[in-house]
């Protein structure tokens, strides 16, 4: 008997200490497989209404790029890390303000790297190079800074988010930076301390850039989306729980392009030729399910009720005939979910027009300029 008991106790302990095949410590979150693909949904089986407003240019409001979209008051915030630069619209698109404060002066950065909202205190929080955090009121007011520790004139974080008492911020995992321990820090900015959060996970290879964000703010907590892994850990105050792992069936990483220490161009050679996610971003809480963008063009959605994760091509407007896509990507902003027609794709949509378009699309072309602002289309969310 009491041999019987050390034999399960060893089977007990191999199989709560096994590695996964990315290559940590057993994950106790929920795993979620992939079961539909090749989806087209139309807006009104996921979403609730939505505003479509088109973003004023002038010669103080070109965007290049948006790189995030922020709600607050009655008004539209634009991060253009790009321009180093947060403009400011109203709910129609009409521009307001600019905030840019590009200098060496108190309140003022070299390099800006996000940007995030205090509802609390009704601020703009802007983690910059090498100011560290600059925070503004919503009158552009400078109110204060939080140093962070660079070393050797490095940046020492590279993502923000502000949830209740506690700053969240990511730690680079760039080329040419020191590979950190920890992937995550959270600062209590009401007395200072810092605790760090969530070992680094694998990094076949370095600097891989792709458009979103992996750590985004939830209702009631923060959530992080591992590269490699397709971990989401749910983050509040000094506590990170995992949530979700993600297997996504034919769209997973080979195990070999798993492994540390990868060559780059050999490992984006290789990427080119298969359809695979190497990263997930913009993870959007909706009260049926939620909703994640890739580094592939489209969306993955769970629902909550099915105990279905499927992924979408895109999500169909009707009244403009148009697909909506993650390469114009979901985004984070509370109650609301923000879709992007950029620049580029504006430009070529007004260069080759056609005869099928809806009455709708045709409007909205026909006002825009030939260079146009990019246009967002807000979805409320489906109850």
């Amino acid at each position: 008997m009491r041999k019987s008991y050390y034999i399960f106790l060893l089977i007990y302990c191999l199989c709560a200490c096994q590695t996964s095949r990315k290559g940590e410590i057993y994950f106790s979150g929920e795993e979620l497989f992939l079961k539909k693909t090749d989806l087209v949904i139309k807006d009104t089986s996921l979403l609730g209404n939505y505003e479509m407003i088109p973003f004023e240019l002038n010669k103080f409001s070109g965007i290049k790029t948006i790189d995030k979209i922020l709600l607050f008051e009655d008004k539209v915030g634009v991060v253009d890390l790009g321009l180093r630069a947060f403009f400011v619209f109203d709910r129609q698109g009409n521009f307001l303000y600019e905030i840019n404060h590009v200098g060496d002066g108190p309140g003022e950065y070299t390099q800006l790297l996000d940007v995030c909202l205090d509802p609390v205190d009704s601020c703009f929080v802007f983690l910059t190079f090498p100011k560290g955090i600059l925070v503004y009121n919503y009158a552009d007011e400078f109110k204060y800074s939080i140093k962070l520790e660079e070393a050797a004139h490095k940046i020492a974080a590279q993502r923000i988010t502000v949830q209740g008492d506690y700053i969240y911020l990511l730690v680079p995992d760039r080329a040419g930076y020191d590979r950190q321990e920890y992937s995550m820090m959270a600062l209590n900015r009401r007395n200072g301390k810092k605790t760090y959060l969530l070992e680094q996970g694998i990094r076949p290879v370095e600097s891989l850039w792709t458009h979103g964000y992996s750590l985004v703010p939830g209702r009631d907590a923060v959530y992080y989306m591992q590269r490699y892994t397709h971990r989401i850990y749910k983050v509040k105050g000094e506590k990170c729980t995992p949530f979700y792992e993600l297997n996504l069936g034919k769209f997973e990483l080979p195990d070999h392009m798993l492994q540390e220490g990868l060559d780059k161009p050999r490992f984006m050679n290789e990427l080119s030729d298969r359809w695979s996610v190497f990263c997930l971003t913009n993870f959007c809480e909706l009260p049926r399910g939620f909703m994640l963008s890739s580094n592939l063009p489209g969306l993955f959605y769970y629902d909550y009720q099915k105990e279905e994760l499927d992924h979408f091509d895109g999500i169909l407007n009707e009244d403009y005939g148009i697909e909506l896509y993650s390469s114009t990507p979901v985004e984070p902003v509370g109650k609301d979910v923000a879709f992007i027609l950029d620049n580029l794709m504006l430009a070529n949509m007004k260069e080759h027009r056609r005869e099928t378009e809806t009455p709708a699309l045709k409007a909205l072309l026909d006002r825009l300029p030939d260079d146009p602002n990019p246009v967002l289309f807000l979805y409320s969310q489906k109850k």
